[in-house]
């Protein structure tokens, strides 16, 4: 290219972004959602602790009742 003739004219900027934006879109499919998996053995430890809830409360009554026995008599 000589200097004699004359530059073809680059797109503005923004015209280079809204083509880009419309080759783009849509860019790809949305992320899927998985619902949580587990493997392995059951936690028995939880079943566990929701049997012994009742024992657990009972106790936590008690030790209140004692300190509230031991500070007021």
């Amino acid at each position: 290219m000589s200097a004699a003739e004359p530059r073809p004219a680059e797109p503005a900027l923004d015209d280079k972004v809204d083509e880009a934006i419309d080759e783009s879109f849509p860019a790809s499919d949305p992320p899927a959602t998985q619902a949580a998996v587990t493997s392995g053995a059951p936690d028995h430890d939880a079943d566990q602790l929701r049997r012994n809830t009742p024992v657990i409360a009972l106790i936590a009554v008690a030790a209140v009742l004692v300190l509230l026995w031991a500070v007021f008599g």
